[in-house]
């Protein structure tokens, strides 16, 4: 990646309250013919609220660990959405279209209460449509922040092997793979 920087922003955890958690997970094979699709996801989870924290608590997950972390520095978690899928085919894009649309408008609801957003990714999901989903989504969310005049961290957790990106890059304050 360019060592040249538009600007450095240094974010802290100390100030933030409330950080929103969408989680959006898969790691696609575009060499497996079949496309994943909701169904697909479906058999793994697709959750809203209350039922992601739920489901999250005690697995030793990424999102357990954010949970366990926001605990103790007193954050609010307000969980938007998750969908993941076992590792498969290309995503059919009317899988993140419909996350797309479900947590930007809960991203919408909340922007002024809002002191980050933490997203759990893989970092090698690709659609039909896009090569670099999660480069898409963090594109989408920060063009949602800095239209409404909001400059919220947008930070995530990536699987190890992830195919991280020049988009991912520009359009997050921190992402970090996990052992």
């Amino acid at each position: 990646f360019s060592s040249r920087r538009r600007h450095t922003r240094y974010i802290s955890v100390t100030g933030v309250q409330t950080c929103a958690l969408p989680i959006f997970f898969h790691e696609s094979h575009t060499f497996f013919s079949r496309l994943t699709t909701r169904k697909n996801f479906e058999a793994q989870i697709i959750a809203r609220g209350q039922k992601i924290i739920e489901r999250a608590r005690g697995k030793g997950s990424p999102m357990d660990g954010i949970l366990s972390f926001a605990e103790q520095a007193g954050w609010d978690i307000l969980p938007s959405i998750q969908m993941s899928a076992m590792p498969s085919g290309t995503v059919d894009q009317a899988v993140a279209d419909e996350f797309l649309e479900v947590f930007l408008d809960d991203l919408k609801k909340n922007l002024d209460s809002l002191d980050a957003i933490f997203l759990v990714l893989h970092g090698a999901m690709v659609t039909n449509e896009w090569d670099d989903a999660e480069g898409e989504v963090l594109q989408r969310i920060k063009q949602i922040c800095h239209s409404a005049g909001k400059e919220i961290p947008i930070a995530g957790i990536l699987d190890l092997h992830c195919n991280f990106t020049q988009k991912m890059a520009e359009n997050s304050d921190y992402l970090c793979a996990y052992i």
